[in-house]
């Protein structure tokens, strides 16, 4: 029959006696509490060292517990890291190579990646750059480069400033030497034949000159005007098609009387094997050096004037242009109008130019005796001819009605409306008496124009 005993506890141990006497089945038995001897040893121990903890009074009282006290501390465990258990940090056992003993040097190898995870649900669409006013709506205004689409292109700001120049590097090692350029040939003359009026040997010997032919004046002996000649071998390396460029020297004396001069240019050729052959047609040559009628003088020493012919182009005599290595040419020049100065004519240069770079300089050239004149228009008072500024390039005649165009206002900007397209398809391009004039595609409000249509 188990027994209910009701104590009042006012000790630890009181009340663990009340409990175990609470629990007893019955008194006096060897089955104390029911247990085995070492469940009972067990028990009993544990009494004993809550007896021995317990100090001060035991009866019960309102006195606090003691405190506890510390207990002994423990040996100090190994350090994960401390591979060979010897307390002392060894370089090998500084796995992840950072200086450092830490538990970082603990970390085991990454295991295997696992399952992907199930895809997220999809954020709110983000506003797009060019979206200026949030609404998602592509507006007109917000094509901000204009070329009639919206995307990332017209979100660019403004250009910045260029940066500074960098320094220069370093030069580059020379480059290979170019293949040899054409050899042009440059000949100058200063050998010239003439007419002298008189019997040969006629010139005492006691006065003896050098002097160079006189073109434009009347021989002192015979009353004819003067004349010359000379001779030019063609070199055999001439590229035939090239150009070829009579350069003459004239030292200009004397007063200005009338009218102007002109003298003409005859040629004959020599070739191998035959005999000689006219070489072009005459042609009427007027140096147009000063201002004809300029009723001046040449000055105390004289003008000097450079005449450039073209001989094988139509740029100047128009000679046939079938020149070859080793022609031998001669020329003769013969006054043909007398202006009152003396032409001395100093010398020659024959000059090779490639094809089509010859220019007729400072002269006039007329293939036909009646059309030579002396007046010519000079409308920008340069003292050379309109028709040479043109030929020469130092003017232009835009629309060739033979005046130079900043003497008769130049061009209009247009003739035909096709001469207005500026390559814009959102422009209507008209030309207004010599005026271009663009005016846009018109759209509808809102609508914009990209290549000639309107989008909205």
């Amino acid at each position: 029959m188990r027994r209910t005993l009701v104590f009042r506890c006012s000790a630890v141990v009181g009340c663990l006696l009340a409990a175990v006497m609470a629990i007893a089945p019955g008194c006096g038995s060897n089955d104390f509490l029911g247990l085995e001897d070492y469940q009972r040893d067990l028990l009993i121990g544990g009494l004993a060292a809550a007896l021995l903890m317990q100090q001060g009074d035991t009866t019960g009282g309102d006195d606090p517990a003691p405190a506890p006290i510390d207990g002994r501390d423990g040996e100090d465990g190994l350090s994960c890291w401390d591979l060979d258990g010897d307390g002392v940090a060894d370089p090998e056992e500084d796995v992840n190579g950072d200086g450092d003993f830490t538990a970082l040097d603990c970390v085991g190898a990454a295991g295997v990646d696992g399952p992907a995870g199930d895809d997220g649900q999809d954020g709110t669409p983000g506003l797009r750059c060019w979206d200026l006013d949030g609404d998602g709506v592509g507006d007109p205004g917000e094509d901000a480069n204009g070329d009639g689409m919206l995307d990332t292109r017209d979100c660019q700001g403004a250009t910045g400033e260029p940066g500074q120049d960098g320094s220069d590097g370093d030069d580059g090692s020379d480059g290979a030497d170019g293949a040899d350029g054409p050899e042009f040939f440059d000949i100058f003359i200063d050998d010239f034949f003439t007419v002298v009026g008189g019997p040969y040997g006629g010139l005492p010997v006691q006065f003896v000159f050098i002097a160079e032919p006189l073109l434009g004046v009347r021989d002192p002996f015979s009353g004819t005007t003067g004349v010359a000649g000379f001779r030019v071998a063609i070199p055999d390396w001439y590229e035939a098609g090239n150009d070829v460029t009579m350069r003459l020297f004239f030292h200009r004396t004397g007063e200005y009387e009338e009218s102007c001069f002109v003298f003409t240019v005859d040629g004959r050729r020599l070739r191998d094997g035959s005999d000689v052959e006219v070489y072009g047609e005459t042609r009427w040559v007027r140096p147009d050096a000063m201002e004809v009628g300029d009723g001046g003088t040449a000055g105390i020493l004289g003008t000097f004037i450079v005449v450039d012919l073209p001989i094988n182009t139509p740029a100047g005599l128009d000679y046939p242009d079938d020149l070859t290595g080793g022609d031998f040419l001669a020329f003769e020049l013969d006054t043909h109008q007398m202006d009152g100065y003396a032409y001395h004519l100093l010398g020659a240069e024959f000059i090779e130019l490639g094809a089509g770079s010859a220019a007729l300089s400072s002269a006039a050239v007329f293939a036909i005796e009646d059309d030579v004149a002396c007046s010519f228009e000079d409308c920008n008072g340069n003292g050379i001819s309109d028709a040479d500024d043109i030929l020469d390039e130092t003017s232009f005649d835009c629309n060739e009605n033979g005046i130079p165009d900043e003497c008769d206002g130049g061009c209009p900007e247009c003739l035909t409306d096709a001469d207005c397209d500026d390559d814009d398809l959102c422009t209507i391009d008209t030309c207004d008496q010599g005026t271009c004039v663009s005016v846009p595609v018109e759209c509808p409000d809102g609508w914009e124009c990209v290549n000639g249509e309107c989008i909205d």
